[in-house]
């Protein structure tokens, strides 16, 4: 009887742990899986109303065992009773022995003792004797059904002390579904209106030119490289400036990458990789004139250069930018605009973007017009209240970055300062 009801816990106490950890992967998906939150909370109630259900039925055992472990006292406390009376009928029973035995020795030393006399209490001290057995043997049984009863009232009180845990442990779990249910309520409606949100900026408009901005991206990927350090660590992005190895990216991006012989690892699109040398570097100190985030990367072997232009984009003119941006993925197209000259003082020189590039990695990359010209060094980015990562995995994703992110600005080193800069190296334009 007790046997059962624990299989039957454990194996619900099984199927509450399956649940509760197919709640917990649920949860981790609501944030990319908004239109499947509904079936989740539905499921949610049913699993709360399955352990209401569960607690019922747990309860309902609980009292039973209660009732059996009253009625084990019960008997327990008639079988000492019992016990008692015998051991009183036993100590008795040996005083009359003692008694007839010395009645008989008293008859055997007088010699006045009668032979019918002493065959009868000769047969009366014998059936007394099997008596006073038969008293022992029932006295040895109880005493073993005393300790089975014993060991039944302990497994019922462990049981029961069990089923107390689960129940508290059910009860706990039932609180904290119902306390995700309510979070997850909270966050649908949060997701409901971040979805309404996304949906309104990602139906603003098309992307125009976007067969001809894809086109242009993908032709210029084999001359965009990913920059690591020769321990394996990814840091940004390059592209080649010439057809016999010149790399040309941030300086921030070099110092990241290096190792003590001013090495790094230059990655291919088709999975070549080459050591780097650093040729020349440019200054981080952009607060003084001339400045530039620059530096100038060189390997051995033959590579196709991307143009670099020598006039200044119009405002409001179509860029590409091809990177790297973090887990977005590598080689990464993105759209956007030139929105003129940097209003920072201590960026005066530098190009202004609206550009998605707020993810590391993207350091580096180039940024074209739509004559597939380099116009632009990407360096970095200034965001003032910027979107979180899931707005942009689906803009990067859905529509190559076309969505203009609300005051967030890429800043980039001019195509004109790259020219300048490499003017007195082996890689001059």
């Amino acid at each position: 009887m007790l046997i059962i009801p624990t299989v039957v816990l454990y194996q619900n106490n099984i199927e509450i742990t399956e649940n509760y950890e197919m709640l917990t992967i649920d949860f981790d998906n609501l944030t990319i899986n908004f239109d499947n939150l509904e079936d989740d909370l539905f499921n949610l109630e049913k699993e709360k109303q399955q352990l209401d259900n569960e607690l019922t039925l747990l309860q309902t055992i609980h009292n039973s065992l209660m009732s059996d472990y009253e009625e084990s006292q019960n008997t327990l406390t008639q079988l000492e009773q019992t016990l008692e009376d015998i051991n009183r009928q036993k100590t008795t029973l040996e005083s009359e022995i003692q008694q007839r035995k010395n009645e008989i020795l008293q008859l055997i030393e007088d010699g006045n003792a009668k032979q019918s006399e002493i065959i009868s209490l000769t047969t009366d001290l014998t059936r007394r004797i099997n008596d006073l057995d038969l008293l022992t043997t029932r006295s040895l049984e109880l005493e073993t059904q005393i300790s089975i009863q014993d060991e039944n009232i302990e497994n019922q009180k462990q049981t029961i002390d069990n089923l107390e845990d689960e129940r508290t442990e059910l009860i706990e779990q039932r609180n904290e579904i119902t306390e995700e249910r309510n979070q997850l309520v909270v966050e649908n409606i949060q997701l409901a209106e971040d979805n309404a949100r996304l949906e309104l900026l990602l139906n603003e408009g098309d992307l125009e030119n976007r067969d001809e901005i894809l086109r242009l991206g993908i032709n210029s990927r084999q001359s965009v490289v990913r920059i690591g350090h020769t321990g394996g660590r990814l840091v940004g992005t390059g592209f080649f400036v010439s057809n016999n190895g010149c790399i040309i990216t941030n300086l921030h991006v070099t110092n990241a990458a290096t190792n003590s012989e001013d090495q790094m690892l230059i990655h291919f699109p088709d999975g070549r990789e080459y050591t780097g040398d650093l040729l020349k570097e440019g200054s981080l100190n952009r607060g003084e004139e001339r400045n530039i985030d620059i530096a100038l990367v060189k390997i051995s072997a033959t590579t196709v250069p991307l143009s670099l232009s020598n006039s200044t984009p119009q405002y409001e003119d179509t860029a590409i930018l091809i990177g790297h941006p973090g887990e977005l993925g590598a080689w990464v197209i993105a759209a956007g605009s030139y929105n003129g000259v940097s209003p920072y003082s201590w960026s005066t020189n530098d190009y202004l973007f609206s550009l998605p590039s707020v993810f590391g990695g993207s350091s580096g990359s180039p940024i074209l017009n739509m004559n597939g010209e380099v116009i632009a060094l990407n360096w970095g980015s200034i965001v003032h209240t910027p979107l979180n990562q899931n707005n942009d995995l689906i803009v990067w994703k859905d529509n190559l970055g076309k969505f203009i992110m609300e005051n967030q600005y890429s800043l980039a080193e001019t195509s004109i300062d790259i020219i300048s800069f490499l003017s007195d190296t082996e890689c001059r334009i």
